[in-house]
């Protein structure tokens, strides 16, 4: 217990409340800029049992946020390497990975067996879901989200107060837009997962009566201009997660991102060579538009299916014209944005 002695001096953890934490498994979903803290904070207070979840590859585009990637891990899987780093700091905790985005069926194999859930992706589909199956087996949720310089931190709790559908009933139609969207300041990610690993311990360690103040509440900050408030979520009569005949047959599944391409058509992004540079989808072919519009001739062959894609579609549109006039036949346009293959 001497690698903790300086949080059990403090009255509020003690010797027992660190041996709650020894004694808890916890499982993060998503091993990106919100993993990191969460990941290296509860390995360093000593939670026992820390399993990270992802399906995603680290990018360059990573590194400037995910402090624990480097270079030499471009490529590799995230949950995969964090895992590995994670077992350094700490020695005395278990650690382990699971190298796949989280579906229905993992997300039932896995909470089961789990205290608690934190959650580090970035669109509402994987939220929904581990709101869900954290309802059906009555598990603790931390939340948290990103953007710029802003962020997010709460507590759900189905049994105990409001759930995330109590916040967002049913699946917003709008997407949230990912840090490559939206783009993200570091030390916004640092904190806010730091806020999600300090609400961790808070769960893990306290007692029902002291859980009353934090579950359902959700704190905004706003660190470019030092602003901050704090919502309390309701419970909402009509969520369904209240529900005495709430099932597994009503969570939300989310399908799960793939970061490759796999198909029989050609893939095509037309976005500008610095875009692409930062981020493209692995099995995809580069077609800048600039180029396209000065008369480049395609490598395809004109009886090829192509799906073309962009940012927002705009540009994926006017290359589908030109190629059309070019006798182009079987030219689509992507409904996503090459931004939504990515995490």
């Amino acid at each position: 217990m001497q690698r903790y002695i300086r949080q059990t001096i403090l009255p509020q953890i003690g010797n027992a409340g660190q041996e709650k934490l020894l004694s808890s498994k916890v499982l993060i979903i998503g091993a990106g800029g919100l993993g990191h803290p969460v990941a290296q904070y509860l390995a360093a207070m000593g939670v026992g049992d820390i399993k990270i979840v992802d399906g995603d590859t680290v990018s360059i585009t990573n590194l400037h946020r995910q402090i624990l990637f480097t270079d030499d891990d471009i490529g590799k899987n995230k949950a995969e390497v964090l895992s590995q780093k994670i077992k350094m700091i700490n020695h005395e905790v278990d650690v382990s990975f699971v190298p796949v985005f989280l579906d229905k069926k993992l997300a039932l194999d896995l909470f089961a067996t789990s205290d608690l859930i934190i959650d580090c992706t970035d669109n509402f589909e994987s939220k929904f879901l581990i709101n869900d199956v954290c309802a059906l087996y009555d598990k603790p949720m931390i939340y948290g989200a990103i953007s710029q310089f802003e962020g997010q931190v709460g507590v759900f709790w189905s049994s105990k107060g409001a759930c995330y559908r109590c916040l967002y009933p049913s699946v917003p139609k709008s997407k949230i837009q990912n840090c490559a969207e939206a783009g993200v300041v570091g030390p916004v990610v640092g904190t806010i997962g730091s806020l999600q690993a300090m609400g961790a311990m808070k769960v893990l360690i306290s007692r029902n009566d002291e859980l009353t103040s934090l579950i359902g509440r959700v704190n905004f900050y706003n660190f470019y201009d030092h602003s901050y408030r704090s919502l309390r979520i309701n419970l909402r009569p009509t969520c369904q997660c209240h529900k005495a005949t709430f099932n597994e047959d009503a969570i939300f599944e989310a399908n799960p991102v793939d970061c490759h391409y796999k198909s029989t058509a050609i893939l095509v992004d037309v976005r500008e060579e610095n875009e692409w540079s930062e981020f493209h989808i692995e099995g995809s072919c580069h077609l800048p538009l600039s180029e396209l519009e000065n008369g480049r001739v395609p490598d395809f062959t004109l009886d090829r299916e192509v799906i073309l894609i962009c940012k927002a579609g705009v540009r994926a549109e006017r290359a589908r014209e030109i190629l059309q006039k070019m006798n182009y036949k079987n030219i689509q346009c992507s409904k996503r944005s090459v931004y939504e293959y990515q995490t």
